[in-house]
Protein backbone atom coordinates (compact mmCIF):
# COMPACT_ATOMS: atom_id res chain seq x y z
CA UNK A 1 0.00 0.00 0.00
CA UNK A 2 3.18 2.71 1.16
CA UNK A 3 4.24 1.99 -2.22
CA UNK A 4 1.59 2.67 -4.44
CA UNK A 5 1.00 5.83 -2.54
CA UNK A 6 4.92 6.64 -3.28
CA UNK A 7 4.45 5.54 -7.15
CA UNK A 8 1.26 7.61 -6.92
CA UNK A 9 2.73 10.53 -5.52
CA UNK A 10 5.58 10.21 -7.92
CA UNK A 11 3.94 10.00 -10.96
CA UNK A 12 1.86 13.39 -9.77
CA UNK A 13 5.02 15.12 -9.20
CA UNK A 14 6.65 14.10 -12.70
CA UNK A 15 3.85 15.13 -14.46
CA UNK A 16 3.77 18.56 -12.18
CA UNK A 17 7.37 18.86 -13.45
CA UNK A 18 6.61 17.92 -17.05
CA UNK A 19 4.11 20.01 -17.05
CA UNK A 20 6.19 23.27 -15.89
CA UNK A 21 8.86 22.78 -18.17
CA UNK A 22 5.73 22.65 -21.14
CA UNK A 23 4.70 26.14 -19.83
CA UNK A 24 8.62 27.34 -19.49
CA UNK A 25 9.18 26.09 -23.38
CA UNK A 26 6.02 27.44 -24.57
CA UNK A 27 5.35 30.89 -22.53
CA UNK A 28 8.69 31.50 -20.94
CA UNK A 29 9.22 32.93 -18.10
CA UNK A 30 6.28 35.75 -18.59
CA UNK A 31 4.05 32.05 -18.56
CA UNK A 32 4.94 30.64 -15.37
CA UNK A 33 4.54 34.72 -13.67
CA UNK A 34 1.00 34.92 -15.28
CA UNK A 35 0.34 31.23 -13.96
CA UNK A 36 1.50 32.14 -10.36
CA UNK A 37 0.74 35.48 -10.18
CA UNK A 38 -2.81 36.18 -11.30
CA UNK A 39 -4.01 32.73 -11.73
CA UNK A 40 -3.50 32.65 -15.75
CA UNK A 41 -5.60 34.04 -18.55
CA UNK A 42 -8.29 32.70 -20.29
CA UNK A 43 -9.21 33.90 -23.59
CA UNK A 44 -13.35 33.66 -24.56
CA UNK A 45 -14.47 33.36 -28.06
CA UNK A 46 -16.81 36.43 -28.63
CA UNK A 47 -19.02 37.82 -32.09
CA UNK A 48 -19.90 40.62 -32.91
CA UNK A 49 -23.22 40.56 -31.17
CA UNK A 50 -21.92 39.65 -27.70
CA UNK A 51 -22.77 41.78 -24.35
CA UNK A 52 -19.28 41.68 -23.24
CA UNK A 53 -18.13 43.99 -26.28
CA UNK A 54 -18.71 48.05 -25.48
CA UNK A 55 -20.34 50.32 -28.38
CA UNK A 56 -16.88 51.20 -29.00
CA UNK A 57 -15.46 48.03 -29.89
CA UNK A 58 -18.37 47.27 -32.18
CA UNK A 59 -18.04 50.51 -33.90
CA UNK A 60 -14.55 49.94 -34.51
CA UNK A 61 -14.28 46.11 -35.19
CA UNK A 62 -17.50 46.65 -37.75
CA UNK A 63 -15.44 49.23 -39.93
CA UNK A 64 -12.71 50.41 -38.45
CA UNK A 65 -13.77 54.22 -39.15
CA UNK A 66 -10.79 56.86 -38.43
CA UNK A 67 -10.22 58.53 -35.26
CA UNK A 68 -9.51 61.73 -34.79
CA UNK A 69 -8.52 64.15 -31.98
CA UNK A 70 -11.08 66.23 -30.28
CA UNK A 71 -10.85 69.90 -28.74
CA UNK A 72 -7.75 69.70 -26.07
CA UNK A 73 -7.81 72.15 -23.15
CA UNK A 74 -4.40 72.14 -20.56
CA UNK A 75 -5.91 72.97 -17.24
CA UNK A 76 -3.17 73.50 -14.84
CA UNK A 77 -3.33 72.45 -11.56
CA UNK A 78 0.27 74.07 -10.24
CA UNK A 79 2.92 75.69 -11.24
CA UNK A 80 4.82 73.53 -13.84
CA UNK A 81 2.18 70.99 -14.17
CA UNK A 82 -0.89 70.78 -16.12
CA UNK A 83 -3.18 68.17 -17.30
CA UNK A 84 -5.50 67.76 -19.94
CA UNK A 85 -8.28 64.76 -21.21
CA UNK A 86 -7.79 64.36 -24.91
CA UNK A 87 -11.26 62.58 -26.16
CA UNK A 88 -11.05 60.27 -29.81
CA UNK A 89 -13.83 60.27 -31.91
CA UNK A 90 -14.77 57.98 -34.81
CA UNK A 91 -18.00 58.83 -36.89
CA UNK A 92 -18.32 61.61 -34.30
CA UNK A 93 -18.88 59.64 -31.25
CA UNK A 94 -16.25 59.65 -28.05
CA UNK A 95 -14.74 56.00 -28.40
CA UNK A 96 -12.15 56.82 -25.99
CA UNK A 97 -10.40 59.39 -23.77
CA UNK A 98 -6.51 59.93 -23.68
CA UNK A 99 -5.37 61.59 -20.36
CA UNK A 100 -2.38 63.68 -19.82
CA UNK A 101 0.01 65.48 -18.36
CA UNK A 102 2.74 67.86 -18.95
CA UNK A 103 4.95 68.56 -16.73
CA UNK A 104 8.26 71.51 -16.28
CA UNK A 105 11.26 69.57 -16.01
CA UNK A 106 13.11 72.61 -14.38
CA UNK A 107 10.42 72.68 -11.50
CA UNK A 108 10.19 68.80 -11.01
CA UNK A 109 12.74 65.93 -10.32
CA UNK A 110 11.49 62.57 -12.00
CA UNK A 111 13.49 59.23 -10.23
CA UNK A 112 12.08 55.87 -11.58
CA UNK A 113 12.19 52.57 -9.35
CA UNK A 114 11.44 49.01 -10.02
CA UNK A 115 11.76 47.85 -6.19
CA UNK A 116 10.47 48.49 -2.90
CA UNK A 117 14.06 49.03 -1.80
CA UNK A 118 14.64 51.57 -4.01
CA UNK A 119 18.09 50.25 -4.87
CA UNK A 120 17.72 49.43 -8.45
CA UNK A 121 16.94 51.94 -10.95
CA UNK A 122 16.14 51.54 -14.73
CA UNK A 123 19.35 50.47 -16.19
Amino acid sequence: MTKRFLKAGLIMALGSLAALAALLAYAGPYGLHVLLRRGGTWWLPLSMNSSRISPSMRLALANAPAAVADKLEWRAIGQGFDTAELPVLAEGREVDRIMLARVDPARFRFVVRNSPAGDKDLD
